[in-house]
C-alpha cells in the first residue's frame, strides 16, 4: 500500500512540472465560450470536447482554432570548465566558463466555439 501511495505522489510531482494539464475553460458566456489546451494533441482534443459539449449540451459550432502566445519561457545553460597550470612560481588554476540563454514564446491551443 506504501509503495502505490508513493507512485502516485511521484506522478503527480512529474505531472506538476510536466504540465499534464489537458484542457480548461479561458471564457464561458451563454452563448460563446473559449477552451484551451496546452497543444493540440488527440488527449487534450478529447477533453476540450468533453468541456463544449458540457457548456452547450445542446450542440456547438467552433468559430476559430488558433496557436496563442501566453508568455516566455528562458533556458539558461552554463558550462565551467577548470584546470590546473603548474608555472614558474607554482600552481595556477584556470577557471573559465560560457552561459547561454535561449528564450521562445509559451503558446496554448485555443478554440472559440458558440451555441448551435
Amino acid at each position: 500500500m506504501e509503495r502505490r501511495f508513493v507512485l502516485a505522489a511521484a506522478i503527480a510531482v512529474v505531472c506538476g512540472f510536466v504540465g499534464c494539464s489537458s484542457a480548461r475553460y479561458v471564457f464561458k458566456d451563454p452563448d460563446v465560450g473559449v477552451v484551451a489546451m496546452p497543444s493540440n494533441s488527440e488527449r487534450n482534443r478529447e477533453k476540450a470536447v468533453e468541456l463544449m459539449n458540457e457548456h452547450f449540451p445542446g450542440g456547438y459550432v467552433i468559430d476559430r482554432e488558433e496557436e496563442t502566445v501566453i508568455g516566455l519561457v528562458t533556458h539558461e545553460h552554463i558550462q565551467n570548465n577548470a584546470s590546473a597550470h603548474d608555472g614558474n612560481r607554482g600552481d595556477a588554476q584556470i577557471h573559465t566558463a560560457h552561459a547561454t540563454a535561449t528564450t521562445t514564446d509559451k503558446t496554448e491551443y485555443r478554440i472559440t466555439y458558440r451555441r448551435k
